[in-house]
Formats: structure tokens, C-alpha cells, sequence
């Protein structure tokens, strides 16, 4: 009877297998194989209560028997007993430490509580010892992708799939896996073959619209949030990541809603809380962003986040002395030390004194330091040498933070991302002739175009410093209509779709573009939007906005370069980080920009920094007539207009003109020769990519 029931076990007929068991166990009650076989059958049956008695009254029988042991541990896993199974879990690993069924459970327990380390230990000794246990290989997969691990994750996956094919959990989080890693077009592929057969599953829509925001398509990853949150309305998390979404393009107001919803739905989330003041700042809410930053910080002291979103908020608002209290009330001892000084950085006025310059040395000893907040560290140095005037120590700081951020794998992104070539083939003369009269005739906008850090900002505060101008900032509507008209047509690239321009796309786009304008100022005759890299859309401008004014900002470009150089930006800058990578952008850019002046049915009114400085109010007077607008002697008192300024030039546009600045990377010129020498290069025009 005992063999019978041996065989119906494995052969998985487990009624059958109980009963015969039963039977046995009424003629042998303190027979432990049989015991451990009912406690085993009662935990592929759910029942975790009946295993454990089974279970226990066999260890008393075999106390160390580590089969038993592994399986008393996942009963007490079901019925919520996580300290006792742990203890039956490592005791049966000190008799067999490879033991598939307790290094599995283990490896469940720690990815649950998020020690992922230890989880992908267990259950890599799992795998190695079960090649084919798809359930260890999927979950090993979920540890890699929480130790930032996606390419190592991908293999597992697929092979948990070769064993269980078709198995939706592990084709999502193989999805998952591909996101992270950026294999965008498999995964997307993936995650909407998902959705055909599941559209209602809340958790798979979350996933894909965060790899469709990694992707950098906003607009669509937006849309998959919406749909989160219409099948799940207290999704805190989809609220969140829609308003920082919409925050990144422009849509405040939007972004505000969502924030706040998030925050009612969890009021003690500082990462919500910090969100929403971020928002509320770049609104132009200054006031409303600090009392969300006083709140985050009563529930959380410590968070220097908080406390760097207010004194970034004070000085958005040109309130220094306020920023510097904020600051100065942070501790001058350990952690604090280090964030006050990266505060302090802010201030381009502040001399760094020694003891600063100590705990900035002192961070970079430990060999505990992430590689961003190691970077941090570098550039904050840097800018303390720079001040302090130790130019030489200054730029070795700045050239190791950026060593940090150099991606050796995007040398390619600078061709792809202007694609010279091609925008030379796709906009002509021709071209413009043929949509000429589509686009609004609107002078509202104004787009002010040119390099990061060539004065764009300034431009800007001058600008609104005039009362008919209103400044937008960086406005991100562009871009979003360019990736929008590609994702219609199917492509990765829009300039495959300016041939399909029709009267109906062009004239939705004006018209959602002014309604934003008039957003920001129903009243202004002119809206800025100063969006630099909107150099690279100047045709496409030129086609919807036939009567807007282009003003590109020049400056020197070792100037222009070597202040990209020392700034660790936010966002995706590849080009930034790496001088002879700084001076092939940079000199694609300007053959750009040669072709625009050639084909533009625009006039693109020429701004030179050094012209500027050195006679402000001619500058002034030629700008303001080129913008169609009447003099008026604020534009010069520029740095005394109260505006909420959110580029890393805030501090700059609240001084006024100085002629140090010019001349200022004079002081490194022994450092430069990569990037002089990319600047000058004479290499043929790059191929154009499809």
C-alpha cells in the first residue's frame, strides 16, 4: 500500500496518494516517511495549517532531516510566520546548504523584503543545481532587475520560458527586463501583445508606460498612465509618475492635479510631497512649493530633497539671502555637511572655505560612494576650486566628475541625434514653397534657439522684462509633436513624416501650441519658448509658424563648451561629458545652423553673447525690433524683474552685465586641446540614418 501510494504521489494524483497514505498511517502512526508525505501533499493542496501538524510530528521523529525541515519552512511562509520559517530554513541549510526547495523559499523571503543581494544568492544556487526550475529562473530574473541587472536578467527569462512557454507573469517581467535595459522595440512588441490579451491588467499597463517614459516617449507613456489610473482611480503611483510627465512637458496645471491627488492618497510619501513642491515651483508657486517642502520636512527631517527643492524655490524667486538661511540652518556634521555644500553651489557667490573643501575631499575616501553622488562631489569641488581661483585643481575635479558620466556606448548618439544629413535632404527651399500658407500666422511665439549655457536665459529675462512679452520657459511642445507625428506614422524619426504633412495635422498642432501660449498669458502679444535644442526643429517650426521670431544665441564656442563642461545637467546630455564629444557637437551644430540661414523661410535674428556685454542697449534695441516690439528702457534693468527663472543660469540673469564672463575660459585654455582640436576638425558631413 505504501508503494501505491508512493507512486500515485509522483505521479501527481494526489487524492489518490492522501488516501493511501491515510490508510498506511492507521497501521504505522510514528512512521516519518509517511508523515513528511501527508505534510508535503497538504502544502500542494494549500492547506499550510494541516502540513505544519503533519510536519512537525515527523521532526520529531527525524529532527534534522532537512527535507522535512525546507518543507515546515514554507508552511510557516503561507501561514505568515516569517521569523520561525527562517529559523527551519537555515537549519536545514546547515545540513545540506544546496537545498533547492529552502534556498528557493529563502530567496522569495529576502526579494520580498528587498534584500536583493541575498535573494539572487539563494536563488542562483537554485538554478545552479535545477537548470530547468522555471519558477527559481523567473524570480532570479525579478532580483537581477532590482539590482540593476537587466541584461543578466534577460537570459533567465527567456529561459523560465522555454520551460513554461507562454507563461504571462514571466513574458511581463521579461518585458520588464528589456525596458530596463533599453531594448525598447522587443519590449514594447512584448508588452502590447500582453495587453491585446489582457487590457484590463492595471500592473502591466504601469510597466509599459514606465518603459515608455525611459524610452523618452512622454506623450505616450502619459496616455498609458491616464489608463492606469481610469481602471485604478488611488493608484498613488500612476498620479505620480503621470504629473512628473506632464511636468517635463509643460502641462503644470495638469501636472499639479495628479501630484496632488498623489499626495492625498499617500500624505506621508516624501518622494510625492517633493514632486508636488517641484511642480508647484516651476509654476511660478513659489510660496505654495515651500509650504509643501515645510511639511515634507516636519515628517521627515532629514530629507535633504525637501530642503534642496526650497532653496532652490528661493532662488527661482531671486530670494538669496532666504536661500542662504535655509542652507545655513542644515548641520555642518556628517551627511549634512556634504548636502550643505552641495546647496552652497548654487550660490555663485559663495567662497567655499577650507573646512568645506575638507568634507568635499573627505567623500570622495569613501569607497562606499555611488558613482552619481561621486560625481556630485567632483563638479561641487570643481565649482569651489573655480571660485577659490585654483583653475588647475578646479578642472581636474571637473574632468573626473565628468569621467563619471562619459557613456563610452553613445559615441554614435551625437551623429544620429542631429542627423545632419538627412534634415538637409528633407528640408529645402522646395519644401517650405510647398507648405507655405498651412501654418498660423500667429507673431505670438517667439523661440529663442542655441547651445545650453549660451545665454539663452538671459535672453529670456531680458525679454520679459519688456511688458509685452510674457517668458514661457522651456517649453517641451516641440519635441512632443515631433515624437507624436512619428508614433502616427510608425517611425522612430519625423523627418520620415514631413512628406505626410497635411493642412489638418499642421493645423491641430498651431492650434494646441497658441491655447498653450494663451495658458501662460492670454493678454501678451509675445510668449517666449527657450527651449535650446529647438535648433534642431527650426524647419518644422518654420512650417507650422510662419510668423513666429527666431532669435539663436551665440557665444564663443570654447566659452559655450567648456560652461557645458562644468555643469552636471539634468536629463539625458551624452555630448556633455566628454570635450572632443562637446566639440563634434557643437560644430554639427553650427553646420546645422548654416542650413537653416540658407532654406529657412525665417529670419533668424543673431544674438552674440560678447556683442551683448559689450553694448547692451543696441543689442536691446535690434532684438526688441526684430521681435516687432517698441523700446522700452526695462529690458535693460533686466536683473531687477521679479520672475521665477528655473534653468541653471537663475542665478546669472539676476546680476547685471559683467565683461568677466567673456574672457573666462581663458584661465583653462592649457586644458582644452580636445576640444579645440574637435572644434577645428574638418571631417566630411556624417551619413544620414534612416
Amino acid at each position: 500500500m505504501l508503494g501505491q501510494a508512493v507512486q500515485a504521489h509522483r505521479a501527481g494524483r494526489l487524492a489518490e496518494a492522501k488516501r493511501l497514505f491515510g490508510l498506511v498511517l492507521s497501521e504505522a502512526p510514528e512512521n516519518v516517511c509517511v508523515l513528511h508525505a501527508m505534510g508535503t501533499i497538504a502544502l500542494q493542496t494549500g492547506k499550510p495549517t494541516v502540513a505544519e501538524r503533519f510536519l512537525r510530528r515527523a521532526l520529531t521523529l527525524e529532527r534534522n532531516n532537512p527535507e522535512i525541515l525546507a518543507n515546515l519552512g514554507a508552511a510557516l511562509l503561507m501561514l505568515g510566520h516569517p521569523q520561525e520559517a527562517v529559523a527551519a530554513l537555515r537549519q536545514t541549510l546547515m545540513h545540506h546548504p544546496a537545498h533547492p526547495t529552502a534556498n528557493y523559499n529563502l530567496g522569495l523571503m529576502h526579494l520580498q523584503a528587498g534584500r536583493f543581494d541575498e535573494a539572487a544568492s539563494h536563488l542562483g544556487t537554485v538554478v545552479a543545481a535545477q537548470p530547468g526550475n522555471a519558477n527559481a529562473l523567473n524570480a532570479l530574473g525579478v532580483a537581477l532587475i532590482k539590482l540593476e541587472k537587466a541584461e543578466a536578467a534577460i537570459p533567465r527569462f527567456r529561459e523560465a520560458l522555454a520551460v513554461m512557454p507562454g507563461k504571462r507573469d514571466f513574458e511581463h517581467n521579461l518585458a520588464n527586463a528589456l525596458g530596463e535595459a533599453k531594448s525598447f522595440v522587443e519590449a514594447f512588441g512584448l508588452y502590447e501583445t500582453l495587453l491585446d490579451a489582457d487590457p484590463r491588467n492595471a500592473r502591466l499597463r504601469f510597466d509599459y508606460a514606465h518603459a515608455l517614459a525611459k524610452a523618452g516617449r512622454v506623450s505616450r507613456a502619459s496616455e498609458e498612465y491616464t489608463r492606469v489610473i481610469a481602471l485604478e482611480p488611488k493608484n498613488a503611483d500612476a498620479h505620480n509618475n503621470l504629473g512628473n510627465l506632464l511636468k517635463v512637458r509643460g502641462r503644470l496645471g495638469d501636472a499639479e492635479y495628479h501630484l496632488r491627488q498623489a499626495a492625498a492618497l499617500r500624505p506621508d510619501d516624501p518622494n510625492i510631497l517633493n514632486n508636488l513642491a517641484g511642480a508647484l515651483d516651476e509654476s511660478g508657486k513659489g510660496v505654495d512649493a515651500r509650504e509643501i517642502c515645510r511639511k515634507a520636512l516636519t515628517l521627515h527631517p532629514d530629507d535633504f530633497h525637501s530642503r534642496s527643492i526650497m532653496v532652490r524655490s528661493f532662488l527661482n524667486d531671486g530670494l538669496f539671502d532666504e536661500a542662504m538661511a535655509t542652507i545655513q540652518e542644515m548641520p555642518n556634521t556628517g551627511a549634512g555637511a556634504l548636502q550643505r555644500c552641495f546647496l552652497m553651489a548654487n550660490n555663485h557667490s559663495y567662497r567655499f572655505t577650507d573646512d568645506d573643501i575638507r568634507v568635499l575631499e573627505s567623500a570622495l575616501e569613501e569607497p562606499s560612494l555611488t558613482s552619481p553622488l561621486r560625481a556630485d562631489v567632483c563638479f561641487t569641488l570643481g565649482r569651489a576650486l573655480h571660485n577659490r581661483g585654483d583653475h588647475a585643481k578646479a578642472f581636474r575635479f571637473y574632468q573626473d566628475g565628468n569621467c563619471l558620466l562619459d557613456v563610452n556606448g553613445e559615441a554614435g548618439w551625437i551623429d544620429r541625434r542631429l542627423n545632419l544629413a538627412k534634415r538637409a535632404r528633407v528640408f529645402t527651399a522646395d519644401v517650405f514653397q510647398r507648405f507655405a500658407g498651412l501654418g498660423t500666422p500667429s507673431e505670438k511665439p517667439i523661440f529663442i534657439v542655441g547651445m545650453p549655457r549660451s545665454g539663452t536665459t538671459l535672453l529670456e529675462q531680458i525679454l520679459a522684462s519688456h511688458p509685452d512679452v510674457v517668458g514661457g520657459g522651456e517649453l517641451p511642445d516641440i519635441e512632443d509633436f515631433a515624437h507624436g507625428l512619428a508614433e502616427k506614422h510608425g517611425t522612430e524619426d519625423y523627418l520620415n513624416c514631413i512628406a505626410n504633412l497635411d493642412e489638418s495635422t499642421i493645423g491641430a498642432a498651431t492650434e494646441q501650441y497658441l491655447s498653450r501660449l494663451d495658458a501662460i498669458s492670454p493678454s501678451a502679444l509675445r510668449v517666449t519658448n527657450k527651449m535650446p535644442a529647438n535648433f534642431l526643429h527650426l524647419g518644422l517650426i518654420a512650417v507650422l509658424f510662419p510668423g513666429a521670431r527666431i532669435i539663436h544665441c551665440t557665444r564663443d564656442p570654447r566659452a559655450t563648451c567648456l560652461s557645458i563642461f562644468f555643469h552636471k545637467f539634468l536629463g539625458y546630455h551624452p555630448y556633455a561629458y566628454n570635450l572632443q564629444k562637446l566639440g563634434r557637437y557643437y560644430r554639427l551644430y553650427t553646420r546645422l545652423m548654416e542650413h537653416w540661414r540658407k532654406v529657412l523661410p525665417l529670419a533668424i535674428h543673431e544674438v552674440r553673447y560678447e556683442d551683448l556685454v559689450a553694448d547692451p542697449e543696441r543689442v536691446s534695441r535690434d532684438l526688441l525690433e526684430h521681435c516687432g516690439l517698441a523700446w522700452d528702457v526695462r529690458v535693460l534693468r533686466f536683473h531687477e524683474t521679479r520672475r521665477s527663472v528655473q534653468t541653471a543660469s537663475l542665478w546669472q540673469v539676476r546680476q547685471p552685465l559683467y565683461r568677466d564672463s567673456v574672457d573666462s575660459w581663458r584661465r583653462y585654455e592649457a586644458d582644452l586641446a580636445p576640444l579645440l582640436e574637435a572644434l577645428q576638425s574638418d571631417d566630411p558631413m556624417p551619413q544620414s540614418y534612416p
